[in-house]
């Protein structure tokens, strides 16, 4: 965030740090494949809560896209706080 933000009072998020999340799929390919682990078939998101209309924003939104995926695949899910 630069000064002419800071004054203004604009916020910057975060760049998002995607590379962790696609090692988890690299990590599960080589598990299987070395160890003939299988998968569960379940999966969680964690996300780390902000102070900002931005974040809720974006946790209501990634909320009604799970509920409309659950609905077109036929999966249960919880959401937990």
């Amino acid at each position: 965030m630069g000064f002419l933000d800071s004054i203004l009072g604009k916020t910057r998020l975060p760049e998002a740090k995607t590379d962790r999340l696609f090692a988890i799929s690299t990590a599960a390919v080589t598990l299987e494949a070395s160890l003939g682990l299988q998968p569960e078939g379940s999966a969680g998101v964690c996300i780390k809560p902000m102070e900002s209309s931005k974040y809720e924003a974006a946790r209501t939104e990634i909320e009604d896209l799970l509920a409309v995926s659950f609905k077109e695949s036929g999966t249960t899910h919880s959401i937990q706080k």
